[in-house]
């Protein structure tokens, strides 16, 4: 239990903001709300200033933070603060060949600073996908080959028997 020093009541630890530090606030919330609210006012009209219109939206309307403009909740996606329109146009902008090739060339650049990492990242993908491979993947094709392997038998003499001059042809290549 802790007293507010703006209202005086004593209230549950809960009612107070807690800071990153583990401190707790002197002002209960509704109380520190309150006075954040009237300060904001106050400084607004110190400067000659209204409230911005994104603070007063009506419902069913969401502000736009790129082109700054109040839109039917429908122009947007779900938990995104930019309209469907400035998303696109950002896509678009952002998926031209120039900043792929920017992009490719700071990939580059990391690169070649960190060759010990690149290296390091390299096996550990590599360990890692080849623990995969054999333990699962590998032994799925090879009891798919298993189960498969007359049936491959038959289709490859078959389209042997079908294609004599391109399985020459292949023979030839390979023996070289």
């Amino acid at each position: 239990m802790k007293r507010c020093k703006a209202c005086g009541e004593t209230k549950a630890l809960t009612e107070f903001y807690t800071y990153p530090s583990g401190t707790v606030d002197s002002w209960c919330r509704p109380c520190k709300r309150d006075y954040e609210k009237e300060r904001s006012r106050r400084r607004l009209d110190a400067k000659g200033r209204s409230r911005p219109a994104r603070w007063s939206i009506p419902p069913g309307k969401k502000w736009c933070n790129k082109c700054r403009k109040v839109l039917p909740i429908a122009e947007f996606h779900k938990r995104q603060d930019w309209c469907k329109s400035c998303r696109s146009a950002y896509a678009t902008a952002t998926r031209t060949r120039e900043s792929q090739d920017r992009s490719n060339a700071n990939t580059r650049a990391w690169r070649d600073r960190n060759p010990e990492r690149v290296q390091e990242l390299n096996r550990a993908y590599h360990k890692e996908r080849y623990a995969r491979d054999r333990d699962g993947i590998l032994a799925l094709n090879a009891a798919s080959y298993a189960r498969h392997r007359k049936a491959r038998i038959a289709d490859a003499k078959r389209w042997a028997e079908a294609n004599p001059d391109r399985r020459r042809e292949i023979v030839q290549r390979w023996e070289t």
